[in-house]
């Protein structure tokens, strides 16, 4: 396309355009957009803006709710981004050849396979959820947020008081919810707590000091059922959202 031919096409989709780029809630297209740009996947947006031309505000927001499923599902999978630009252009291909509908694009993203394009299922995207160690670090910061935030607005919509709750998610800081250390928080089975300095030399005890010894044992019989020496620590499971930082 020349420079010209390039505008002529941005004019045609300037209203779509920028209700996708301001977030717009009020429009299908600026939901979208408000979730591909949290997650840095602005590669679906031809496809966005052309089933915005094509399809009226209910197909819109069928497919629209599937693109979405198909970009936080894979997110919490942790699965690759870098064939997204050809998935995409794959999809507009086949939704200009046999018809801007939701089943059309629905078939499409459900016949990928392997992981570089599939569309997670419920088992996998189950699995993710209960075992992947999905933060720490600040990694995955944004599907964190975002998860975080539409699972606390789908509650919250139970009470009339939070069911308008929109959140800035850039503003939401993320919490978790088991304590950092077990020491102080859970006790031994004989009701003594455990200092940090006695945990991370319980396997020093020596068996001659059979008090000693024995305690030591019950401290690092604790440790290893502890759910965050399981890998628990950063599931999703284990976190929380909050408007501002508690540690």
């Amino acid at each position: 396309l020349t420079a010209q031919d390039q505008v002529d096409v941005l004019g045609k989709h300037a209203e779509a355009l920028t209700a996708f780029i301001k977030e717009d809630q009020t429009t299908p297209i600026g939901r979208l957009g408000k979730i591909a740009q949290a997650l840095d996947q602005t590669t679906l947006t031809p496809v966005a803006l052309a089933i915005a031309k094509h399809c009226d505000p209910t197909a819109q927001e069928a497919m629209y709710h599937d693109l979405t499923s198909y970009l936080v599902r894979r997110e919490i999978c942790g699965l690759t981004k870098k064939a997204y630009n050809v998935v995409f252009l794959q999809l507009l291909r086949k939704l200009l050849a046999e018809g801007f509908t939701p089943a059309v694009l629905r078939a499409h993203l459900a016949s990928a396979t392997g992981d570089a394009t599939l569309w997670p299922d419920d088992v996998k995207l189950e699995s993710a959820v209960r075992y992947r160690d999905i933060y720490g670090n600040g990694k995955n910061l944004a599907i964190c947020r975002l998860v975080l935030a539409k699972a606390a607005q789908v509650i919250g919509a139970r009470h009339n008081a939070e069911a308008q709750w929109t959140p800035d998610w850039t503003k939401l800081h993320i919490e978790h919810l088991l304590p950092q250390s077990w020491y102080e928080n859970w006790p031994l089975p004989d009701g003594t707590t455990v200092t940090q300095q006695e945990a991370e030399r319980a396997h020093l005890v020596p068996e001659s000091d059979a008090a000693a010894y024995q305690r030591a044992r019950a401290i690092i019989k604790r440790g290893a059922v502890d759910p965050r020496h399981g890998g628990f620590k950063n599931v999703l499971g284990n976190l929380t959202i909050l408007h501002a930082a508690i540690n």
